[in-house]
């Protein structure tokens, strides 16, 4: 997906091309019945100014999904969901030159007026009986 100035003409070299990984896994139990459903979706690149928000940038973003569709009461169980998400904010409009290099570093901490924000979920409640699984992380610099 084209954002910013890019035309994805060469993706593998162009941070503002999302490229992105889409994977749906289902699966079929006969005894009870059930089906599975787990979508995620990974997409790698700079998205600046997302949506319209000035000054804002969002760099490799992904969600996950997951439920099991149960024909008999209670019906659709959602099962898993989860996002990563990094978050950057500059004031003056003026991004580092290292943002849109497709070998970008893990931090973009440098110049005086960006802020980033990262963030990650998991919540897993297909554990098959046991406590479900949670994480959650969250740091701003």
């Amino acid at each position: 997906m084209a954002t910013g100035q890019s035309d994805c003409t060469n993706p593998t070299n162009d941070a503002e091309c999302l490229q992105s990984s889409v994977t749906v896994d289902v699966g079929i139990e006969n005894q009870p019945l059930a089906v599975s459903l787990d979508l995620s979706l990974a997409l790698q690149g700079t998205w600046k100014e997302p949506l319209g928000l000035k000054n804002f940038a969002v760099v490799d973003p992904t969600c996950g999904f997951g439920i099991d569709l149960l024909p008999k009461p209670p019906g659709p169980k959602p099962k898993k969901v989860s996002w990563s998400l990094v978050l950057l904010y500059t004031e003056s409009g003026s991004w580092p030159s290292n943002l849109l290099s497709i070998d970008r570093p893990l931090s973009f901490i440098g110049s005086s007026d960006l802020v980033e924000v990262r963030t990650d979920f998991y919540l897993d409640l297909d554990t098959s009986g046991s406590l479900p699984k949670f994480g959650v992380s969250h740091s701003a610099r």
